[in-house]
Parts: structure tokens; sequence; C-alpha cells
């Protein structure tokens, strides 16, 4: 019996030993499909321009989606873009630093927008610029 017993904690902690280190292999796996689709796409950025109402927020006002809450500025241009086709993801506010000008429809605003996207040439056509 106590043999039986032995040959059985034995055989757990085996399989909890071996089924631990294969863990970190099927993550890394993963990692690297990730890396994988990553590398495939491409880092963009918009410039937003002074008196220029941003296409998403044109979008927004005029009634064309509805979000149970407010969105955030990221989830309402992810939302936009997915609405015209273009998959946009890691969608992020830059704060510019320094000074703009003032000039409408010529100076940037104080902000850019930059995305990571496996379309760049759909980014392009809707102003998207590659980093």
């Amino acid at each position: 019996m106590k043999r039986n017993l032995q040959t059985l904690v034995l055989a757990f902690l085996l399989v909890l030993i071996l089924g631990c280190t294969k863990a970190p292999d099927k993550v890394q796996e993963n990692v690297d499909d990730i890396n994988k689709i990553n590398s495939t796409g491409s880092n963009i950025f918009f410039n937003s321009m002074q008196c220029v109402i941003d296409p998403w927020q044109k979008w927004y006002e005029e009634g064309n989606i509805k979000f149970i809450k407010a969105p955030s500025d990221e989830e309402l241009i992810t939302a936009y873009y997915s609405s015209i086709e273009l998959t946009l993801s890691d969608v992020e506010i830059i704060q510019r630093e320094g000074m703009t000008c003032q000039a409408c429809e010529i100076c940037p605003k104080g902000y850019y927008v930059s995305a990571y996207t496996n379309d760049l040439a759909r980014a392009k056509e809707l102003g998207w610029n590659q980093k």
C-alpha cells in the first residue's frame, strides 16, 4: 500500500512538473505568432489639422453610431475606421511638444493619432501616413 502511494505521489509530481515546463513553450509559440502577424503591418499616424473636424468626430456627430457610454477618442477612431473597412490597433492620441501654429487647414492641431494597421495602402487612401 505504501509503495502504491509513493508511486502515485511520484507520478503526480512528474505530471505537475512536466506539465508546468511545457506551458512556456506554448506561450512562446503564441508570442511568436503575434510577432509574425505584427511584422507584416505598419505603424501609421494621422495629422489632425486646425479648423478641420476629424472624420471620426464628424461621423459621431452625425449620429452614425451609438455607444452605451461616451467613447474615448481611441475607441471612436477604432470604430470609425472599422466601419469603413480599415482595421486599426494600438490607437493612441499623442500630444505634440512645443507650440503649434493656428492657421486653419495649414497647421496641425496640438496632437496626432498613432496606430497600427495591416492595410497600409487603404490607410494612405484615408489620409494616414507611414511612420
